[in-house]
């Protein structure tokens, strides 16, 4: 036997690298394609187990990263246990729907876990994932450019669900110009929910961050650089309220690690988030947008209203009191939310809007504490091996967790899934493996 050690970049190409280029890439197909990708390569991985000369050893980490799966299969166990839930299979299949849209936790974790993750492969995710990104950034724009000088005075006519008359009265902004830049009606162009574009977006830009950190060559940083804008400048036009917190967070932590290069890069960054910044407060339908939500939650501390998230909190918070070990079960916490909303005049149905009451709504305080144990587990494991960019990352869905249910959308699963299970498996993975000897 011969003991080999994992090196940083590859003597030439593998074809095991493709999974690392086509997952990332394939964030943006629709989720059946996706699982088609995601089986293909599967059986392709397991192939090359049965075929390979080399030792395979599955690492018994990524174990941990199945958690999340199983506690999505916790709740529909409190779901059949539920008197109400298991007489009604409309609710079980409801729940079964939740269990295979959560198949990602279980994915990703065996199609990465048999071969150990070089540095290199992790720069080839990042470098895939961020030039598709930026590539549907563009093309967002560009649709919104020609639906501009196609369409240049159709009304918006969303714009209307997420405002009431006495807002149009106080405020009265005209949300035709220059609609089609903001908010759903950009994003809409490659189906994407604006907060998950963003979220996106985010992540592509904390990649580009971390290479600018770390390069030294003048014509990649700048390159760079214009990246960053065009992303920032994207984020911006799409207007949501916690990716623009997340995105002032990620931007200033990382320019401090940057102090130790020039001032003048320094300098320019912050000079484009001003001018950006100023020049999109410009656009009605943005200033519309936030506006609206700063009324929207300025009347939710007086009164309870719909398509509101402290009424949301507020009403989890109340179902959790009356249950709170246990939980309701995934089915059981979206039917007691609904019948929450009806008491309340609301037919329409939302969810928390908020990850943690959800786990907690679903699998009780258990799962809660299970929930955050894996958090915190992780963020000490990025800590101790002083990787930034995971930090970063958990800080980001973290942050992002507290305004949304990112595991009621596959794009929210997905995302987290992949690079929670690239990053985790990088550390975790035994520096050195085995080829037999008959190479």
């Amino acid at each position: 036997m011969e003991i080999v050690k994992l090196s940083m970049y590859p003597s030439k190409f593998n074809f095991s690298d493709l999974k690392f280029t086509i997952i990332p890439i394939g964030l943006y197909s629709s989720s059946q394609v996706f699982s088609w990708i995601t089986i293909l390569l599967l059986l392709s991985e397991l192939l090359h187990i049965k075929f390979s000369e080399e030792k395979i050893v599955y690492n018994k980490r990524a174990n941990l990263l199945m958690t999340f799966f199983f506690l999505l299969v916790a709740g529909l166990f409190f779901d059949i246990l539920n008197t109400e839930s298991s007489i009604d299979n409309k609710h079980l299949i409801r729940s079964l729907k939740f269990i295979e849209r959560g198949l990602p936790f279980i994915a990703f974790p065996l199609l990465f876990s048999f071969r150990p993750i070089a540095s290199y492969q992790i720069r080839l995710a990042q470098k895939a994932f961020l030039y598709i990104t930026l590539l549907i950034a563009l093309i967002c724009l560009c649709h919104g450019i020609y639906k501009q000088i196609v369409e240049p005075d159709r009304i918006i006519s969303n714009w209307d669900f997420y405002s009431t008359q006495e807002f149009y009265e106080q405020y009265p902004i005209d949300p035709i110009n220059w609609g089609y830049f903001v908010y759903r009606e950009l994003s809409s162009t490659v189906g994407f929910h604006p907060i998950y574009l963003s979220i996106y977006c985010i992540l592509a830009l904390l990649i580009s961050l971390e290479e600018l950190r770390s390069s030294n060559l003048s014509i990649k940083k700048w390159r760079l650089i214009i990246f960053i804008i065009i992303l920032v400048f994207f984020v911006f036009l799409l207007g949501g309220r916690m990716p623009l917190i997340i995105l002032f967070v990620i931007v200033f932590y990382q320019l401090f690690l940057l102090r130790r290069f020039k001032k003048k890069i320094i300098f320019i960054t912050l000079a484009t988030l001003l001018l950006i910044s100023a020049l999109l407060f410009l656009l009605k339908p943005l200033t519309f947008r936030l506006l609206n939500e700063y009324n929207r939650i300025e009347n939710s501390l007086s009164r309870p209203t719909g398509n509101n998230r402290v009424y949301y909190w507020r009403t989890a918070i109340k179902l959790i009191k009356d249950q709170p070990f246990l939980g309701y079960g995934l089915s059981g916490a979206r039917n007691n939310l609904q019948r929450s909303y009806n008491n309340d005049g609301f037919n329409q149905y939302f969810n928390t809007h908020n990850q943690f009451l959800m786990i907690t709504l679903e699998s009780g305080v258990v799962g809660f504490i299970i929930f955050t144990g894996l958090l915190v587990y992780k963020f000490f494991i990025s800590f101790k091996h002083q990787r930034s960019d995971y930090t970063l990352f958990l800080i980001i869905v973290v942050l992002l967790m507290l305004t949304e249910n990112i595991f009621d959308r596959h794009k929210g699963i997905l995302i987290f899934a992949l690079f929670n299970t690239l990053y985790y498996l990088e550390i975790r993975n035994p520096k050195f493996y085995k080829i037999r000897s008959s190479r």
